[in-house]
């Protein structure tokens, strides 16, 4: 039999709560799913660089664009990330 590691959370109880809450009340469709996905990529973000700016509020759905496994991908490695390697990976496209 495999022991558990426990995986250590990231968030305190504090902010952990209210964001189980959010992803709890969304509907088990499509369109819940990538509400979740969204809320998943703009905590972390929120974790690495604290509060969202418009800049990083509109990288959101540029890495919500990439493919599933790019996404893990860039997750991953955001703690190594700064800010400004961020928003150079991720331009935002002109109109």
């Amino acid at each position: 039999m495999r022991s558990q590691v426990p995986f250590p959370s990231i968030l305190s109880g504090a902010q952990l709560t209210p964001f189980l809450l959010q992803l709890s009340q969304l509907e088990n469709s499509e369109s819940g799913i990538q509400q979740a996905q969204h809320l998943i990529v703009e905590n972390l973000l929120k974790i690495r660089f604290g509060e969202l700016d418009e800049q990083l509020t509109a990288r959101v759905t540029s890495l919500l664009a990439l493919p599933p496994q790019q996404l893990s991908q860039y997750l991953l490695q955001l703690s190594q990330l700064s800010r400004e390697q961020l928003l150079a990976r991720f331009p935002i496209a002109s109109p």
